[in-house]
């Protein structure tokens, strides 16, 4: 009984988005968007904590080839402790590699503070990546993340996530990202103006 069911929500599902597939503008990256999600962090190591939260996401396109990205997380650990913010904002470059198919580049300044000891941190941060439209419908990217902090450890991270368009207009969205101390896992909605 289980099995069927799955198959048929599978199945329909399927034939939901299949169904939404010609709605969707043929062969373009967007950079033009509003997203917000829930974040989850799992520990990598002994000292982190597992933690909760949510995080949200402007991006608007400059000149062409450019970019403008903000992006904001708050997350507070499961077991009680200090709430942390991290607060990015950054400069992007990117380049048509093949058709649905971008590289990019992002400089960033960054801010991160732990909300209950005040303590706060500055930088600044760097992101390469690449960006795989698959016909009409997925997107997938993934890259790497250079991050230099003040009083803290220079760290490096890598990161894959999926962009599913689900009308013209929104998509889902889901990234994980290692970083120095956490696995960090988000989904969240994706707002695209048409």
């Amino acid at each position: 009984m289980r099995r069927r069911l799955r198959w048929s929500l599978g199945a329909s599902l399927g034939a939901i988005l299949c169904g939404l597939t010609p709605a969707i503008a043929a062969g373009q990256l967007s950079y033009n968007y509003l997203e917000a999600g829930y974040l989850k962090l799992a520990p990598d190591s002994a000292m982190a904590p597992r933690g909760k939260g949510y995080v949200a996401s402007v991006s608007a396109p400059l000149e062409p080839g450019s970019f403008l990205l903000v992006r904001y997380a708050r997350s507070e650990p499961e077991a009680g402790g200090d709430t942390a913010s991290i607060l990015s904002s950054g400069l992007g470059y990117y380049a048509p590699w093949q058709a649905g198919m971008d590289l990019y580049g992002l400089l960033s300044y960054e801010k991160h503070r732990l909300v209950g000891s005040g303590e706060r941190v500055s930088g600044y941060g760097g992101e390469i990546g690449l960006r795989w439209l698959l016909g009409n419908l997925v997107e997938l990217n993934g890259g790497g993340a250079y991050l230099k902090l003040s009083r803290q450890p220079d760290s490096t991270n890598w990161f894959g996530g999926f962009v599913v368009h689900m009308t013209p207009g929104m998509a889902l969205t889901g990234r994980y990202e290692n970083t120095a101390d956490h696995h960090r896992y988000s989904l969240g909605l994706r707002l695209l103006p048409r």
